[in-house]
């Protein structure tokens, strides 16, 4: 079969599409471009009344002013040798923001831990009982035959799934909560 009538031309790129902010923060957008404008102004104003302090120092300026880029592009901050505009976190006040956002949590899942672990002591006990049964079968096989002897293995594996889900539940709500 011939592939005459087939063409596989790709399709032409597409522009990317401009990024607009959400409606709600719009607002915080077109501050923080006023904020931009104004402080690039600054600059402007401020870079031709500044006079060379030495003549003999602008090699040296012009030389660290090519190592700037080089030291942004490795990630070095203003104190390893890069001069970058970002501001720096202060960890207090990172602290603080999470403890207000933790506050803003909803509190109505908080109580379930209780019934978790209580539902994996009823699922413990549950299992016990199960391996005990299953204990019981399988000694009793004698008596029973084959039949005993499956039921018991079959008890057993049950229980020791209660058990296990058990301590999944367990370890699971514990990590949760922070303990484990």
């Amino acid at each position: 079969m011939a592939d005459d009538g087939f063409d596989f031309h790709t399709p032409d790129r597409r522009e990317a599409k401009r990024f607009e902010p959400p409606p709600w923060e719009r607002e915080a957008f077109e501050d923080l471009e006023r904020k931009r404008v104004e402080q690039q102004e600054a600059e402007q104003a401020a870079a031709p009344q500044a006079p060379p302090a030495e003549p003999e120092a602008a090699p040296e300026a012009q030389q660290s002013e090519a190592e700037k880029p080089e030291a942004a592009a490795q990630g070095l901050g203003p104190e390893e040798g890069g001069a970058t505009s970002e501001p720096q976190l202060d960890e207090g006040k990172v602290a603080e923001m999470l403890a207000g956002l933790s506050a803003e949590e909803p509190r109505e899942y908080r109580s379930l831990w209780r019934i978790a672990i209580a539902s994996a002591i009823v699922l413990g006990a549950i299992g016990a009982v199960l391996i005990i049964w299953a204990m019981a079968a399988i000694v009793g096989a004698r008596e029973t035959g084959a039949v005993g002897l499956t039921g018991g293995f079959v008890l057993l594996f049950f229980g020791a799934g209660f058990v296990a889900g058990a301590w999944w539940l367990t370890v699971r709500t514990l990590r949760q909560r922070g303990v484990l």
